[in-house]
Order: structure tokens, then C-alpha cells, then sequence
């Protein structure tokens, strides 16, 4: 399957792994490249950052150059992806595929909990006052 997009997408306003936007593949170049939109991207000075580079249906994305089709995926499919992948996960825990899925997902429990904290704390103020109504 061939998907054509015509003109760069722009960057990446959700993806974020370190610092480096999706970065499914795990890499940047100074060397030429071909988005996927068919941008060709000449080599960089040796003193240059990379261009990321994710892959989307088996083509090489430079995210700064169409980053944005994975934000795209992620809408319209993130949630989908994701209980899927947590499956995959409480399969085999262990993998070192998951290695740093370990790590952040201590994090964001960690924030989830605080925040369900802070919420549980509103709702019972309102709660409070809501019965100081009734009164």
C-alpha cells in the first residue's frame, strides 16, 4: 500500500519521546533523506543537529518536516493503540522491549494519582458546599 501525501505536514505538536518528537525508529541524520512526502532533505554540515526520523507505514517521516502525520495517527487511534500495547505488556512485563515503558509509566502514575488526589479534594468541596445548600 502506497499513501501519498503531496507537500510537507509540518512538525510534531504531540509527539514527545525525550525530547526528540515520536522517534519510533530511534534515530537521526546528517546524511540525505527523502520524507515521506517526497521532500528531499540534502546532507547536513558535520556541526549540524539531525533531522529525526520516525517511519509511518514502512516510510522514513524527518519530523520536522512532516512529524505531524503521526500526531494525526495518535488522534484518531491513540487510545485504540494503547490498551492494546498495555496488553501486550501484562503479557510479558519483563520484556526489555518495555524497558523504558517501565520507567515513564512509574512517572505518570505517580502524576495520575496526585492529580486524581487534587480532583477527589475539589469534588469534596463541592460536595460540602452543596449540602451547606441543602441545610
Amino acid at each position: 500500500m502506497q499513501i501519498k501525501i503531496d507537500k510537507p505536514l509540518g512538525e510534531s505538536k504531540l509527539g514527545s519521546t525525550f525530547g526528540t518528537k515520536w522517534n519510533n525508529l530511534h534515530m537521526g541524520t546528517t546524511s540525505a533523506i527523502t520524507c515521506i512526502c517526497g521532500t528531499k532533505h540534502p546532507e547536513l554540515p558535520e556541526n549540524a543537529d539531525s533531522l529525526m526520523v520516525s517511519q509511518f507505514l514502512g516510510a522514513e517521516v524527518v519530523e520536522e518536516c512532516c512529524g505531524a502525520v503521526l500526531d494525526i495517527v495518535y488522534q484518531e487511534s491513540g487510545e485504540i493503540f494503547a490498551t492494546r500495547f498495555l496488553e501486550e505488556f501484562a503479557e510479558n512485563p519483563s520484556d526489555p522491549r518495555f524497558a523504558v515503558f517501565r520507567l515513564e509509566l512509574k512517572g505518570s502514575i505517580a502524576d495520575a494519582v496526585r492529580k486524581l488526589s487534587e480532583v477527589g479534594a475539589e469534588l469534596q468541596g463541592i460536595d460540602q458546599d452543596i449540602q451547606k445548600i441543602g441545610e
